[in-house]
């Protein structure tokens, strides 16, 4: 309901400024993600002989941007006076998987030959439908309209967690190997940040020009909710079987731990932000409609 009188809002507003200058613009680029936040992951190396009272951990920060991929849209645009336009953009966004990979083992002392390795690997995508006002300043001189755009950011964010896990086991009365995989889906949030843009309109015949374009976008994501779609253990499903507080998340401000696990009640975590920002290339074709 939000998000659609957000569209219908805009909408509207770009109705009543529309004048008698219109045109179309169709892109696509590729970013590279830029302000790097810290994703709420520890890459860990564990290595334990459980005979002894010797263990060693090592944890490590994890920082990754969001922002690097490909990127498709268009925008409708409309003169509002002189050398100012009023443009709405919308775009669809995928980023580039970021894989993060965590390993343990485990020795004994009562034999070297036998260990237990278990390896995690996570692939995190985000995914964006993104909605731009802005305001568009350009200059013709003959055959070129170089421009500036200042603009702000409405986007409809999600991002997916897919997991695989392996433990591979050699004490012999035990299973050698053991598959698990999932699938977290962070649920969608409205998302607000801003974008500055320049670049050039080079008219390739009457009212159609190429153009090409730098922009860079500020947003980021703050995931309130998410669920494991997928639970496969040893090529068995599991979803069903997990309780409430093992399936779904809540991401807040804060919480109480009380060291006790209600099974019918979400798992509460801290609230986590992951950048969008990118800077990116762009290439386009404009259509002055009349």
């Amino acid at each position: 309901m939000a998000r659609a009188t957000i569209i219908f809002i805009l909408i509207t507003a770009f109705l009543q400024i529309f004048s008698q200058k219109l045109y179309i613009t169709g892109y696509a680029g590729y970013g590279i993600g830029v302000q790097k936040d810290y994703y709420n992951f520890s890459d860990l190396n564990y290595y334990a002989t459980p005979d002894t009272s010797y263990s060693h951990y090592m944890r490590k920060l994890v920082k990754e941007s969001f922002g690097t991929g490909y990127r498709f849209g268009g925008s409708l645009g409309t003169k509002i006076s002189g050398n100012i336009s009023f443009e709405m953009g919308m775009e669809y966004f995928k980023s580039k998987p970021v894989e993060f990979v965590s390993t343990a083992r485990f020795t004994y002392d009562y034999s070297s030959t036998y260990y237990v390795r278990i390896t995690d690997t996570y692939l995190v995508t985000g995914k964006m439908i993104q909605l731009s006002p802005s305001l568009v300043f350009e200059k013709e001189f003959k055959n070129i309209k170089p421009f500036l755009k200042l603009g702000g950011i409405i986007g409809f964010i999600y991002m997916e967690e897919d997991y695989n896990g392996y433990l591979t086991n050699t004490i012999p009365e035990y299973s050698n190997v053991e598959r698990m995989q999932s699938i977290f889906k962070y649920k969608r949030n409205t998302s607000f940040g801003y974008l500055i843009a320049g670049g050039c309109n080079y008219k390739l015949m009457k009212d159609f020009y190429v153009f090409l374009e730098a922009r860079y976008n500020n947003i980021a994501y703050v995931p309130e909710e998410a669920e494991y779609t997928k639970f496969i253990e040893n090529g068995h499903n599991t979803l069903s079987t997990l309780s409430t507080s093992e399936r779904y998340y809540e991401y807040v401000d804060e919480y109480y731990d009380t060291g006790k696990d209600n099974p019918s009640s979400k798992t509460s975590n801290l609230k986590s932000r992951y950048s969008f920002g990118s800077l990116s290339l762009l290439v386009g074709l404009r259509l002055d409609l009349f």
